[in-house]
C-alpha cells in the first residue's frame, strides 16, 4: 500500500519535530543543569559536615590532651606533697631523737 504525504504537511511535520527537538533538548539540559546543581550542594554539605566532625574530634583529641595532662599534673603535685610530708615525718624524727638526746635517755 502507497502512503502520499505533500509538501506542505512535510515542511509543517519538519517544523513540529524540530519544535520538539528544541523543547526536549532545553528539558534534558535543565535537567542535567538541576542534577549538577544538586551534586554540587551535595558536596557542600558533605564538607560542611566533614568540617565539623573534624573540628569536633580535634576539640575531643584537646580535651583528653587536656584531661590527661591535668591527671599528671596532679599526680605530680600528690607526689611532691608526699616527698614533703616524708620529708617533715624525718625531720620529726631528728628532732625527737635530738630531744631525747637532750633529755638524756629515752623518756
Amino acid at each position: 500500500m502507497l502512503h502520499y504525504t505533500s509538501d506542505r504537511m512535510r515542511r509543517e511535520a519538519i517544523g513540529e519535530t524540530t519544535e520538539i527537538f528544541a523543547k526536549f533538548q532545553d528539558l534534558a539540559l535543565g535537567l542535567n543543569r538541576a542534577r549538577i546543581m544538586n551534586i554540587r550542594d551535595l558536596d557542600r554539605t558533605y564538607q560542611e559536615k566533614l568540617s565539623v566532625a573534624r573540628m569536633e574530634r580535634e576539640a575531643a583529641d584537646d580535651g583528653a590532651r587536656l584531661a590527661r595532662d591535668g591527671e599528671q599534673q596532679a599526680l605530680n603535685e600528690a607526689e611532691e606533697a608526699r616527698a614533703k610530708v616524708l620529708a617533715q615525718k624525718a625531720l620529726i624524727a631528728t628532732y625527737e631523737a635530738q630531744l631525747v638526746d637532750l633529755r638524756g635517755g629515752p623518756a
